[in-house]
């Protein structure tokens, strides 16, 4: 009998699709890492100069904050639901820097 659930889970098309999407979604993670130290560094650049971090560049880093996060809880079974760009970009609230 659990034979027969294990051959059931393994042929599962869902299941294989699924293992397309967590490849996908970990280049994904990649890019999108590599994206938010690029933004990191001209943040220091812009703090060393002008003081201050930038409140946009801010703004662009929780929202690649939240993305990472979604990524992660998709890629470890948390949820189900697949992150951008089969779904909304994440909204970030209060996104003043600080």
């Amino acid at each position: 009998m659990a034979d027969d659930l294990h051959a059931t889970d393994v042929s599962q098309h869902s299941a294989w699709i699924r293992l397309l999407y967590l490849i996908l979604f970990a280049v994904i993670l990649n890019i999108t890492e590599g994206v938010t130290f690029i933004v990191a560094v001209v943040q220091f650049i812009f703090h060393l100069f002008t003081g201050s971090p930038h409140a946009r560049l801010a703004g662009l880093g929780a929202q690649l904050a939240a993305y990472i996060g979604e990524i992660v809880s998709f890629l470890t079974y948390r949820t189900h639901r697949l992150p951008f760009p089969f779904s909304d970009w994440p909204r970030v609230g209060g996104t003043r820097a600080e």
